[in-house]
């Protein structure tokens, strides 16, 4: 599969502070035919914000990416990180899936439909097994947090995440303070390429045993979160999963709108991808259909 690498010449749009941003362009001999870079670059202007992309094969090579090792906030999207640290350590035994945690409504910290659908005369209890399904297919945050304290913490994690060979993405904080996502703030971030290549080798079994690499896999197929992003534009028929991450909410500054994931091309080749937008001027709703955009590019990709 070819990988794009294409000249570029500059070109001016809007931010999201309002003022000029350099935006590169491929320059191509028919101005109408960009190739995929090209058309990426020109929905990252449509968007007003900062988009990072890579497209990997199963081998991890890239067949396509913008700005792929751009540090940029995760929000929701490294839950499949979690959960695949969640397993590893299952495997090892340091801890038990099966292991019951209780908790009450005090430790909400917002967005939790999982966990508040368990409670039962104020309290509930879920085991860590079920927070994993949680938080990567419904990106529960109680669930989210449960397993982070179980795994000894965002610096256990990281550890962990640096065991596999990313050296880059970082946790530092529960849900939601993660999401904070201030300009410049490297906590709680990663690149399109780290997290590409994370969930690559999450799947493929570098790193889990099949059985749980399977698992993993079912669970983002599962995950109704990100229908709407870049899975809507890939065809229809696509065997695919993901998870979404969206930092603020719809209006507030700093937002940022994410989703990883993984689809089946027709050759029966398992392709990797990693879609990051910083700051967008659009509605969220608008946002994701940034996305959408892109995974149809995705899909024309793997396809020509």
């Amino acid at each position: 599969m070819k990988a794009w690498m294409i000249p570029a010449v500059v070109l001016l749009a809007s931010c999201t502070s309002g003022e000029p941003r350099t935006i590169v362009i491929p320059q191509v001999e028919d101005p109408n035919d960009f190739g995929p870079q090209g058309e990426l670059l020109v929905i990252e202007a449509q968007s007003g914000g900062d988009l990072a992309v890579a497209l990997i094969d199963s081998a991890g090579e890239p067949l396509v990416t913008v700005d792929p090792d751009k540090r940029m906030a995760f929000c929701s999207s490294f839950k499949v990180a979690l959960a695949g640290a969640a397993f590893e350590a299952a495997g090892e035994g340091v801890i038990d899936l099966d292991t019951s945690v209780t908790y009450t409504r005090d430790d909400f910290p917002g967005y939790q439909p999982v966990m508040e659908a368990k409670l039962v005369d104020g309290s509930g209890s879920a085991t860590l097994g079920e927070a994993v399904d949680a938080a990567v297919s419904s990106s529960d945050n109680l669930a989210t947090n449960m397993l982070i304290e179980a795994l000894g913490g965002p610096e256990a994690v990281t550890a962990r995440w640096r065991g596999w060979g990313d050296t880059v993405s970082r946790l530092d904080r529960y849900e939601t303070g993660l999401n904070e996502n201030l300009p410049e703030d490297l906590r709680d971030t990663s690149s399109a390429m780290a997290m590409a290549n994370t969930l690559r080798r999450l799947i493929d079994g570098s790193i889990l045993a099949e059985e749980q690499a399977d698992e993993l896999a079912r669970l983002t197929h599962k995950s109704t979160t990100g229908l709407d992003r870049v899975r809507a534009g890939l065809p229809d028929g696509w065997s695919a999963g993901d998870k979404t991450g969206t930092c603020r909410p719809e209006g507030m500054p700093n937002q940022q709108v994410n989703d990883i994931g993984w689809f089946r091309g027709p050759d029966g080749e398992l392709y990797y991808f990693a879609v990051m937008l910083a700051r967008p001027q659009l509605s969220l709703r608008d946002a994701r259909a940034i996305h959408a955009s892109v995974g149809q590019v995705l899909a024309d990709i793997v396809t020509d």
